[in-house]
């Protein structure tokens, strides 16, 4: 083996000289790197966008062997003898030809290259007569449009797909076979055919594990969906280009000025949410700080989308990323806060394995752990009945996995379900109980007298109606006594009896760690942290709080925009306190009014939801499509991807612009 690889590199001629050393230099290097980036990063992708990922690249190695072979037969005739191919092919050289022992048009010319043929299922020249790459764009198009079969109700649809694809896998190997050792070739068009092949084949297992999620309701809701993550993957990718030079720059810039700076002031976030990211983001390479990002868990989670977990726990990768720091300023300590003093925060701090490996953080190795301070942000958001809201239990992403695998088999299971609380938890739970298992029967619990109490009234009533139509049983205007696994008791002493209950009540702010220290003195409403107009905590001004776990008298709704807005203020406040500028006050110092918007978009399953702005309400396909597209790119943000973090600073700047102009934000009751 190792004379023949030997062999093989000595066939190679980096020189560029020659045609096909020229082939080698400009074009097989450059693509092979590019498709080991791009396949990469298709794995670290949902199985959605990973399957979909994998049939552009093959649908492009199709269109390039058709591309080849028909120039070729155009070139030299479709006499092409490809045991001895013309001697002089200067006329037209494909540039996978790019060694004595690398020739695609060898192949691509053989009988083999027409498998329809040579196995004589078809005639010669017959209608039937097809290229290979043909077939292979038949099969990349049924990855690509997978939704449109499920849309039309294709029967037995994951498991045919699977079939399929482990068929063509199989057919590669005898390919690959015919390639290596019959015709003593090697071309790159095939081989990263067949790469893409045996990719797509755990993508079909994974899509076969969760067959019983629901058919498609609306191929057109999905098509858009792929459409636009082509889009916005495109974005992205002329994103990071544009990046490159930028951070070169940054770089060079920072290592002709190391030593010319001020001591950087030490900012410590507590909290990897909204709020907490958000800070995160905006402090992140400065260079007149640094930055400690604090949580308990390695990971973020968009907890907006996290109930359809309950219905298709494989979901939860495109719900969540591991936390990173990519500036040279910051850094991430997965720790859990337990107290803290004027000047440092007190934690357990909760190491990666010893060998720095992809082990399990454990509990039990907990260790105190104290940091530093100049500036202290507080976004420890709420707490929430498990598993909707991660637990201390739960620091890794494998350990929340199987919490999901249970709460799934749970629902599975049962024929009956208690929602108690009638609010947009339980309305998006419902949801997508609803789409995944329609069978099932569900009954609302709530003391409110309709769904969705406090919102707009258009809500209210597309919700109602949505849930009418799938035959929900309503007990509203009750108050309850008990909350049981399996039952709830009325007042009055009736129970209602299922299978699960799911409390979606009881929002509290997550302060409970904050008691035994100087913020007790602070704490109102639910034990949330009073703060003053510039979101400081009144007596410790370096001390700022946002998101669910502070209450600021502007009163505005607990939502995961304006825990951001909070974060651009206080982010903006730090950075003015550290050069002695006077404070922006909230929410005008960001938002330019009053009032901050108000903004929500409620899932009704997968196909319908719900868009709230400032009063105005749309609901259907566009919520739908908008519910995705806030929830991919909040995760791509939080994975730090340029399209993402851009994204969402258009968005933030649009909804403040729209609040203080076409939509003013009503004041509260």
């Amino acid at each position: 083996m190792a004379p023949l690889l030997v062999g093989l590199w000595n066939g190679l001629d980096f020189s560029a000289t020659t045609t096909e050393s020229k082939n080698f230099v400009y074009w097989v290097m450059p693509i092979m790197a590019a498709q080991a980036v791009y396949l990469l990063t298709s794995f670290r992708q949902g199985t959605r966008a990973r399957q979909v990922m994998l049939s552009l690249l093959g649908l492009y190695w199709c269109a390039v062997a058709m591309h080849v072979e028909l120039t070729l037969a155009d070139t030299y005739g479709h006499s092409f003898d490809h045991h001895h191919p013309p001697a002089d092919m200067s006329a037209y050289t494909p540039f996978c030809d790019f060694a004595w022992w690398a020739k695609c048009s060898k192949v691509l010319m053989s009988p083999y290259g027409r498998v329809l043929q040579y196995s004589g299922l078809v005639s010669k020249e017959g209608p039937l007569d097809v290229p290979n790459p043909i077939l292979g764009v038949g099969f990349y198009c049924c990855h690509l449009f997978y939704p449109a079969l499920r849309a039309i109700r294709f029967p037995c649809l994951p498991f045919l797909g699977f079939a399929t694809t482990v068929f063509v896998c199989a057919f590669s190997c005898w390919l690959g076979y015919t390639l290596f050792f019959v015709l003593n070739d090697f071309c790159v068009v095939c081989v990263s055919t067949y790469v893409c092949n045996f990719a797509c084949l755990p993508v079909m297992y994974a899509i076969l594990r969760t067959r019983d999620a629901p058919q498609n309701e609306s191929f057109e809701l999905d098509a858009t969906i792929n459409v636009v993550w082509v889009l916005l993957m495109l974005i992205n990718a002329v994103l990071r280009l544009i990046q490159l030079p930028w951070r070169l720059l940054t770089a060079a810039y920072e290592l002709l000025t190391r030593g010319q700076q001020d001591p950087p002031a030490e900012v410590v976030i507590v909290g990897a949410s909204f709020a907490g990211l958000a800070c995160f983001r905006e402090l992140s390479g400065r260079r007149d700080c640094k930055v400690t990002l604090v949580d308990f868990k390695e990971y973020f989670e968009y907890t907006p989308g996290i109930l359809r977990c309950f219905c298709d726990a494989a979901y939860l990768p495109e719900l969540t990323c591991k936390l990173e720091a990519t500036a040279p300023n910051a850094r991430i300590v997965v720790a859990e806060m337990v107290g803290m003093s004027p000047t440092e925060v007190h934690l357990l701090h909760n190491p990666p394995p010893s060998d720095g490996g992809a082990g399990e953080r454990s509990p039990a190795k907990k260790s105190p752990l104290r940091l530093k301070f100049d500036y202290l942000v507080l976004a420890t958001g709420s707490t929430y009945n498990a598993p909707i809201k991660p637990l201390a239990a739960e620091p890794t992403l494998a350990s929340r996995q199987g919490s999901w695998d249970r709460a799934a088999i749970d629902l599975k299971a049962a024929r009956s379900v208690i929602i108690v609380g009638a609010g947009p938890v339980g309305l998006e739970l419902a949801g997508e109980i609803l789409t995944y298992f329609p069978e099932k029967a569900i009954t609302f619990v709530d003391m409110a007298p309709r769904v969705l109490s406090g919102f707009d009234a258009g809500s209210v009533a597309h919700s109602e109606r949505w849930l009418k139509q799938r035959n929900v049983t309503f007990r509203m205007g009750i108050a309850f006594e008990q909350i049981n696994t399996d039952s709830v008791v009325l007042k009055g002493g009736e129970v209602l009896h299922a299978d699960l209950v799911y409390p979606c009540i009881g929002v509290f702010p997550n302060t409970s760690f904050l008691k035994s220290t100087p913020l007790k003195a602070h704490m109102g409403f639910r034990d949330s942290i009073v703060v003053n107009d510039h979101l400081q905590v009144a007596t410790m001004p370096k001390v700022y709080c946002c998101g669910d776990m502070m209450s600021h008298s502007s009163r505005e709704l607990k939502l995961g925009h304006t825990a951001e807005i909070n974060a651009h203020l206080a982010s903006e406040n730090i950075v003015r306190q550290m050069h002695g500028k006077p404070l922006l006050t909230y929410p005008d110092g960001v938002v330019g009014a009053p009032r901050s918007p108000k903004i929500f978009c409620l899932s009704l399953g997968r196909y319908d939801a719900i868009l709230g702005f400032n009063g105005l309400v749309l609901s259907g396909f566009v919520a739908a499509l908008m519910k995705w597209v806030l929830e991919w790119t909040k995760v791509s943000a939080a994975k730090q991807q340029p399209v993402g973090v851009l994204f969402w600073r258009v968005a933030d700047t649009m909804s403040c612009f729209m609040a203080r102009t076409i939509l003013p934000t009503p004041a509260p009751p």
